[in-house]
């Protein structure tokens, strides 16, 4: 029982630390950020785009061994 006890005070430091120490915050401006203002054309006129997904797999490593699909 204080194998279990103690293991849960163990997981719950853990934790706590793992929330502290995991939160980022920014005190000061980002550097490279922009300082101009930003403008919206709500007058232009609509584009298509075509996204093409055949070889995603690959890049992103997500399959090891090329297949033909």
């Amino acid at each position: 029982m204080a194998a279990r006890k103690s293991f849960l005070i163990i997981l719950l430091t853990a934790a706590i630390l793992t929330f502290i120490l995991g939160c980022a915050a920014f005190r000061s401006e980002i550097k490279g950020g922009t300082t101009e203002e930003r403008v919206e054309n709500f007058g232009a006129k609509p584009v298509s785009v075509l996204f093409v997904f055949s070889h995603s797999k690959q890049v992103h490593g997500l399959d090891a061994i090329p297949k033909l699909e």
